[in-house]
């Protein structure tokens, strides 16, 4: 059964060998993204990461962050063998790094969301990831990786773009009531525009806890290098 999600930013900045150890602006973010993971650590070791990939691609069992500069393996499945893939999707890495950070007990799976996905298909994904999961003994826990907006300031990849901070608000405040009305409303086109680049996963993580009882706690909302990381948590009863 599912009985919590977890909510944080798809950035390699995340991994210290990518960004280094002492960089003031991650420090936050890091912290309150690897606190969130331990908490869903302790309701759950059996772990769904929700992110965006090609569901059509088969996941290796270990991949590198090699593409992001640094050879950082990261491993899938317990006492995985052979070589890491190069060109595993960002989320993954993230979600299998996460993993290992906080409890090296953690089982892995993960459910890849079509960055051309509509809202109408995100949520029809969502609610077949919930019927597969309403089957499971054993409490089941999601970690959803996605960014917002990056366009949030001169220097942000994106640019700067009028209407990126309300934008952005919108999102945060979303993932911090859990409103899953006001994700599953986002706009595919206004989140292209904004390079929102987590709408999917979060739409497909709104359908998949749809009809459960749900306490929310947004853990950090902020925009360091012009893109938006959101890290929250939900708690869910059915």
């Amino acid at each position: 059964m599912l009985i919590a999600a977890a909510f944080v930013p798809s950035a390699p900045a995340l991994v210290p060998e990518l960004s280094g150890s002492q960089v003031p602006e991650l420090s936050p973010v890091r912290a309150a993204t690897l606190q969130v993971c331990a908490d869903l650590a302790d309701r759950s070791r059996n772990w769904v990461v929700v992110g965006a990939g090609d569901p059509s691609r088969p996941i290796a069992p270990r991949g590198s962050f090699v593409g992001f500069g640094v050879d950082v393996s990261v491993d899938l499945v317990p006492d995985a063998t052979g070589g890491a893939d190069p060109e595993m999707d960002l989320s993954f890495l993230i979600g299998g790094w996460l993993g290992a950070q906080v409890d090296q007990e953690i089982t892995l799976t993960t459910e890849a969301v079509y960055v051309s996905s509509g809202p109408s298909s995100c949520s029809d994904q969502g609610h077949a990831l919930a019927r597969t999961l309403a089957t499971h003994d054993e409490p089941v826990a999601l970690l959803v990786v996605g960014d917002g907006a990056n366009t949030l300031g001169q220097k942000a990849p994106g640019g700067s773009a009028d209407g990126s901070e309300e934008f952005q608000g919108a999102i945060d405040r979303a993932l911090a009531a859990g409103d899953r009305g006001a994700l599953a409303a986002l706009g595919q086109p206004e989140c292209e525009s904004y390079g929102a680049a987590g709408r999917g996963p979060w739409q497909v993580a709104a359908a998949a806890t749809q009809g459960a009882a749900l306490a929310s706690e947004l853990r950090y909302a902020g925009a360091p290098f012009g893109v938006g990381y959101t890290v929250a948590l939900w708690d869910l009863a059915w």
